[in-house]
């Protein structure tokens, strides 16, 4: 007796090959500031003819079907915004966006990095420090010669067209100039 069974779809092509099962979505749960998540996690990618393709797109003879595995993990840098707010502040004519807060990150009561991989019932905390800012952080956010340049005998730094020095505070939408005289 042969029997005989029309396949339709990517996924019964791979459940018929016996790998359609080993293919499902891996469901991460943790727990982030006291709210449960939960997010599905693809262990691979379904090229068809050369494209992206879903589990239930449609087949026909001929269809080149390739199964690319997949980084199935989860980072915290990918659920949590580090750096949550920002200032815009204008430098010697031109637009800088710079970061005032930082945020600490904790999995399961110790400190983690943004690189480290969720694992199922993680518990992650974030605490947001905002930072004051001043004209010598801003300086690492520039392409500026802090070294004095040969022939030049002075560094001026003003903030709103007023004199300023290392300590004096920025804020949001301050005008700063910086340059050796």
């Amino acid at each position: 007796k042969i029997t005989y069974r029309e396949v339709k779809t990517i996924r019964e092509v791979l459940d018929h090959l016996g790998i359609g099962e080993r293919l499902n979505k891996k469901t991460l749960n943790y727990k982030l500031n006291g709210s449960i998540n939960y997010k599905e996690i693809d262990s691979f990618k379904v090229l068809l003819n050369e494209r992206e393709a879903e589990l239930e797109d449609l087949i026909e003879a001929g269809d080149h079907i390739e199964l690319l595995k997949q980084n199935n993990s989860l980072r915290i840098k990918e659920i949590i915004r580090l750096n949550q707010k920002e200032i815009k502040i204008t430098v010697n004519d031109r637009d800088i966006i710079i970061p005032v807060s930082h945020t600490s990150v904790m999995v399961n009561g110790r400190e983690a990095s943004p690189d480290e991989i969720i694992k199922n019932g993680d518990e992650i905390k974030t605490l947001i420090r905002d930072e004051d800012l001043y004209l010598a952080h801003i300086l690492n956010y520039l392409d500026f010669n802090k070294k004095r340049p040969a022939g030049k005998k002075k560094l001026v730094m003003l903030i709103n067209g007023r004199k300023a020095e290392f300590v004096s505070p920025v804020k949001d939408g301050d005008r700063l100039e910086i340059k050796w005289l």
